[in-house]
């Protein structure tokens, strides 16, 4: 384990071991009554570099919701990931564990995976990593 002070340890004034994100929210609407295969939230199209991609849904009844790497064209899905949100809980969050590449305007989505009646809202978080 490491000990010292921020300077000592290259925490500080934008260090190469220190990486700097910047980051943007994109909160949709909250849906009533969403179709299957229904956009309820995107980011539109990112500029290329890394990634932290989070994604929270809330959900009045139970519900599937799928967080969405999209190509460049916004025509087909790169890679996708099933999220479940039980009404009970009333939140699901997915939760990027590594960064993501981006190429040039790909986008990610959040898409409904099954209708369903009640209430459903998606925001994505998307971390830009510089450095």
């Amino acid at each position: 384990m490491q000990t010292g002070s921020v300077d000592d340890l290259g925490l500080r004034n934008g260090a190469p071991s220190t990486p700097q994100m910047t980051g943007d929210w994109y909160s949709g609407d909250l849906e009533t009554n969403p179709i299957d295969d229904a956009t309820i939230a995107t980011t539109g199209q990112l500029q290329e570099g890394w990634y932290f991609i989070q994604m929270r849904v809330f959900a009045s009844v139970d519900s599937i919701v799928e967080i969405v790497k999209r190509d460049a064209t916004n025509a087909s899905d790169v890679n996708a990931q099933r999220v479940a949100c039980k009404a009970a809980i009333g939140n699901a969050d997915f939760i990027g564990a590594t960064k993501v590449f981006v190429s040039a305007d790909e986008r990610f989505i959040a898409r409904m995976d099954g209708g369903v009646t009640g209430n459903v809202q998606a925001s994505i978080f998307a971390s830009n990593i510089i450095g």
